[in-house]
């Protein structure tokens, strides 16, 4: 059995595991990104992969797994949608450091100036928005889910599939179709109610070190069986 968390009950457990256990909140990131870089390895080896990347610590997400597979040889371009002047400073740290390595970033208007190709990426890696999306997708963001939703190459998404409520599974305007979501931590309610569950692809769940809290009496209110039907009749 795992518990499904809302996007109020994941934010908690971060901010517990940060303020209170005491992990920095660039370790989390980094172990997020770790486990993304060798989801969309597993899925693809070979050629040039594009990250989007948001201005958030979903985005912040997805630039240290640009970096990580830079290192390991891969073409890496990002493409940034929103304002970096209101990016999250987890997100500047990652953006800082990621200046010092051979990866390729472009605003989301440069590159859909560019008039990307549907098959040029071998591995497109969706990290625009994490689980506190409330509001339609709309602007830079929506046209880059579009061009996502239509290239050919294997797809993957960071912690929840970008327009999808974590909360319910609505669709916010326009949303990512993954074929991959890693799951950061505790599992989201929207990844597996539908429409959601449609856009998640197969969801591998990381843990990176979150943990929930137990003294303030949090219990979330739904949770989904992992174990086999026959084990569960018995």
């Amino acid at each position: 059995m795992e518990y499904l968390l809302t996007a109020k009950e994941a934010k908690q457990a971060d901010e517990y595991t940060i303020r209170e256990v005491g992990i920095p909140s660039l370790v989390l990131m980094e172990k997020a990104a770790m486990a993304v870089a060798e989801e969309a390895q597993r899925l693809s080896c070979e050629g040039r992969v594009l990250v989007l990347a948001g201005v958030g610590n979903n985005g912040g997400d997805g630039l240290a797994a640009a970096r990580l597979l830079a290192q390991q040889g891969r073409q890496v371009t990002v493409a940034v949608a929103g304002d970096r002047s209101r990016s999250t400073r987890e997100w500047q740290a990652q953006a800082s450091i990621l200046r010092h390595y051979p990866v390729e970033v472009l605003d989301a208007q440069g590159f859909l100036g560019r008039n990307p190709g549907l098959g040029e990426y071998t591995v497109l890696i969706d990290a625009l928005f994490g689980v506190g999306l409330s509001r339609d997708v709309a602007g830079e963001a929506a046209l880059l889910i579009e061009w996502y939703n239509k290239a050919d190459a294997k797809k993957v998404a960071v912690d929840v599939p970008s327009g999808v409520d974590a909360d319910d599974g609505r669709i916010l305007g326009v949303a990512a179709r993954a074929d991959l979501t890693v799951c950061l931590g505790f599992a989201k309610r929207g990844l597996y109610l539908y429409p959601g569950c449609t856009c998640a692809g197969k969801v591998e769940r990381r843990d990176i070190g979150i943990l929930m809290p137990a003294s303030d009496g949090m219990s979330p209110g739904m949770y989904r069986y992992t174990e086999p039907l026959r084990q569960l009749l018995l």
